[in-house]
């Protein structure tokens, strides 16, 4: 059973942080033998985690096995090998507005920062408690900023960290696979024109009021965006 579950892999993130660009990359990675990797039929190749870990070490996809995940840390995480992607928050919360309402601006976006319940709990607490775990052998962390200036080396280095195969190219086969604009295209062909929409970074810098940012910052702990090397508002 011990030998089994070191085989698998779980892509965990705070929700819209890069978790599905990631698995579509994976996707082309491990499954040679798929030509044509959809939002639809992705989901049997690296399928959820939920809503049992049991199900989890008792049924096997690729090889090696990947499972997507949007859960803080436990103990099960001890059991396998993980990818964990941090995004900045304030990126995180506007591509989640645009996500669950989809809104064509954000002006209700100081509000919904206010008012709604995130399923998962706070992103700082949720990264936390990921990122006292970063030195074990058993996790890769990966910034999505990092990710988007060179994906083909954040790549390299996670799989390399968790001793995972691949060439140089079938990276590159992979990534082109899987850029923003053919991630796009697949989501409009599957009906879903939300679920991709710009992918970039440092949208915050001119979408937050001052009331946006006063309500982030009373929801968020604010120190962990410095510990993690983003710039302050």
């Amino acid at each position: 059973m011990l030998e089994i579950q070191k085989k698998q892999i779980i892509l965990s993130s705070y929700p819209k942080s890069g978790n599905t660009w990631l698995k579509f990359i994976l996707s082309y990675l491990y499954a040679k033998n798929e030509t044509n990797i959809t939002l639809i039929n992705i989901d049997k190749i690296i399928p959820g985690v939920m809503p049992a870990w049991k199900y989890l070490f008792t049924k096997k996809y690729l090889n090696p096995s990947f499972f997507k995940s949007h859960s803080s840390y436990n103990s099960s995480n001890n059991k396998c090998k993980n990818i964990y992607i941090i995004r900045d928050p304030r990126d995180v919360y506007i591509s989640y507005y645009y996500f669950l309402g989809g809104a064509k601006n954000l002006k209700h976006f100081s509000w919904f920062i206010a008012n709604y319940e995130f399923p998962y709990g706070r992103w700082s607490d949720h990264v936390r408690s990921w990122i006292q775990h970063q030195n074990k052998d058993n996790i890769a962390i990966v910034k999505y900023e990092d990710m988007i200036l060179d994906i083909n080396y954040e790549l390299d280095k996670v799989l390399k960290k968790l001793s995972l195969p691949s060439t140089k190219n079938e990276r590159m086969r992979a990534i082109e696979n899987s850029t923003f604009e053919n991630l796009k295209m697949n989501a409009a062909k599957a009906g879903n024109n939300y679920f991709f929409r710009k992918g970039t970074s440092c949208q915050w810098v001119n979408s937050y009021s001052n009331y946006a940012k006063e309500q982030f910052c009373k929801f968020e702990d604010i120190s962990l965006l410095q510990e993690l090397g983003y710039p302050p508002f």
